[in-house]
């Protein structure tokens, strides 16, 4: 009873101290907001083009006509042939469904090119490692977890006030900047945030965890979060087979593709997200999440100070 007391004026105490004191001044930050500002231009640009749907979209690696251009073809074969009732009719009709299909696809398109492909394997861990590396790294790096280690507070009430106190900053981030880029894509983008924002959450959650446990147990904290972020999230998290299942993002892709699925939209082929359902794949994050946060608490009690008086 004792411990747990003590357990839980050291969450209190760090909360009340550390929970306002973000530490926006490192590098680390401005990389991330620059890398958001530039991604949320190029998408600017391309809703001002109006390409967020498939009028551009032709077979890979062949030339000839796009989705645009195949429409126009099939139309212009219609009014050609309006002298035959029914081969016009099934023209038009056919038409008429691509248009549709066209004027609907901006959200697939937003989700593929960006939410899946730019946000998710690369922005997201970049975006969350800013905020949770250095929730306990700055203290580790500047050498004075003595002074936090002289408090009369169990190290694990230490840790678990600290990861909480980076959470709220990690979740605000990670859910602005998605929310930027929604917005600067139009309807599409805002109605993908509106759908995928729950994933998004979570998986900022979960890399908070792994992000965290980097810069309170390891060294050089920083360089090891973005080697993760660029190899595991980036390299692995895209390719073919079963080594993306090692990534963060794939089980958030997993979510997402059934959500899509739900409302009769197919965003990838393939890829293995179908294999996993929404259930599985939410227990996996809230798992890595958990054995990391368990991790850290231990590690982190194992500790050694030598020289950091």
């Amino acid at each position: 009873m004792e411990f747990l007391k003590s357990f839980i004026l050291g969450v209190k105490s760090t909360l009340a101290v550390h929970l306002f004191r973000a530490k926006v001044g490192h590098s680390l930050f401005w990389v991330s907001a620059g890398f958001l500002l530039l991604v949320a231009a190029v998408v600017v640009s391309v809703s001002f083009k109006n390409q967020w749907n498939y009028k551009t979209l032709k077979p890979r690696g062949q030339a000839g006509f796009n989705f645009k251009n195949s429409i126009e073809m099939i139309e212009a074969c219609s009014m050609a042939l309006g002298h035959n009732a029914g081969v016009s009719a099934v023209c038009s009709a056919v038409s008429g469904a691509n248009s549709g299909l066209m004027i609907q696809s901006g959200f697939p398109v937003f989700t593929k090119n960006v939410v899946f492909s730019v946000l998710l394997g690369f922005l997201l861990p970049l975006w969350c490692l800013t905020f949770a590396v250095e929730g306990l790294g700055s203290e580790r790096e500047g050498k004075t977890l003595f002074w936090l280690f002289s408090k009369p507070v169990p190290r694990s009430s230490i840790y678990v006030g600290k990861f909480l106190a980076i959470l709220p900053w990690v979740i605000i981030w990670s859910l602005g900047g998605f929310f930027v880029l929604a917005v600067c894509a139009g309807d599409s983008g805002i109605f993908a945030f509106k759908l995928f924002w729950q994933p998004i959450a979570l998986a900022s959650i979960t890399y908070a965890s792994v992000f965290f446990f980097m810069g309170a147990c390891l060294p050089r904290a920083s360089l090891i979060a973005l080697a993760y972020a660029f190899v595991v999230e980036t390299l692995l998290g895209s390719m073919p087979g079963s080594l993306k299942q090692l990534s963060v993002a794939f089980y958030a892709r997993c979510i997402m593709f059934q959500k899509s699925s739900d409302l009769g939209v197919v965003l990838e082929q393939g890829g293995g997200y179908g294999d996993f359902s929404q259930t599985m794949a939410i227990c996996f994050m809230l798992g890595i999440a958990l054995m990391f946060l368990v991790a850290g608490i231990f590690f982190f009690g194992k500790i050694e100070l030598r020289g950091q008086r």
